[in-house]
């Protein structure tokens, strides 16, 4: 039995899973809300997408940038998987790895290296 908590603050939305006896977090999300992309042309969208890709982070900064956040080394990750995905009109690494029972998934925008998602599940 579990809790699911969900709540809003700025543009990020929360969710929790808790577990009902411990108290103890099972999962976390936390996504961007209400991403507006630039106003343009599609002349410009495509524009603005070779410009990062010569100018965005690699996917081996959008690892270090995953790592860094979960507060874990390279070498206690395993499964480390990234690969470049286009979601809700911007350039994304979708980076994955577990350490033990956890699974660590990001979103990071492809173009400026943030965090635009993060799910962290802890398997029972």
């Amino acid at each position: 039995m579990e809790y699911e908590v969900e709540f809003y603050a700025g543009n990020k939305e929360y969710d929790y899973d808790i577990d009902a006896m411990t108290g103890a977090i099972r999962s976390m999300d936390q996504d961007c809300e209400f991403y507006v992309p630039a106003a343009g042309t599609a002349a410009d969208v495509k524009a603005a997408d070779a410009k990062a890709a010569v100018n965005g982070i690699t996917k081996d900064q959008a690892v270090e940038t995953a790592l860094k956040h979960a507060g874990v080394s390279k070498a206690d990750a395993s499964y480390i998987n990234v690969k470049p995905d286009y979601d809700d009109g911007m350039q994304q690494f979708d980076v994955e790895f577990h350490v033990g029972m956890t699974e660590y998934t990001y979103d990071i925008d492809a173009n400026t290296g943030k965090i635009v998602d993060f799910d962290v599940d802890i398997d029972d």
